[in-house]
């Protein structure tokens, strides 16, 4: 977990430093590309086949297209705030996404799992609205 948030830490000062120069749309591109060539090298290293018909099935396609709408407003956050707001929206999405499927697709999720969800959004909030100089002293 350090070394992705060290990583995660790297890439937002890259975006910043890009997003000077470059509209969003250029920074998703070449994120894009830059995945497609190194997971084509994973698959052609590993011998196995680039493309299936399962990619351009239904579900694969509704994915993508959430994928695609998650990664435009993940690149916004890093270029519009703070690294620790976009940390925190990162590290709250498996959260988020818990209690969504309990209320929209009536997943069950029992008290233990609930009262850690409210414990992780009461963190993220507390971990974006309380000032790092009250923190500090």
């Amino acid at each position: 977990m350090v070394v992705a948030m060290a990583a995660f830490a790297v890439e937002d000062v890259f975006v910043k430093a890009v997003s000077a120069t470059l509209p969003v749309a250029q920074i998703l591109i070449i994120f894009g590309l830059s995945g497609a060539f190194l997971f084509a090298c994973r698959a052609i290293l590993k011998r196995e086949r680039l493309f299936s018909s399962a990619v351009v099935s239904a579900p694969m396609r509704f994915r993508v297209l959430f994928e695609v709408l998650g990664r435009l407003f993940y690149v916004l956050a890093i270029t519009l705030t703070s690294l620790s707001s976009a940390t925190v929206i990162l590290q709250a999405t498996p959260i988020v996404v818990v209690a969504g499927a309990a209320l929209m697709f009536r997943e069950k999720v029992g008290r233990r799992r609930w009262a850690a969800i409210f414990i992780g959004l009461v963190g993220a909030l507390c971990v974006n609205l309380v000032p790092y100089s009250t923190l500090l002293g």
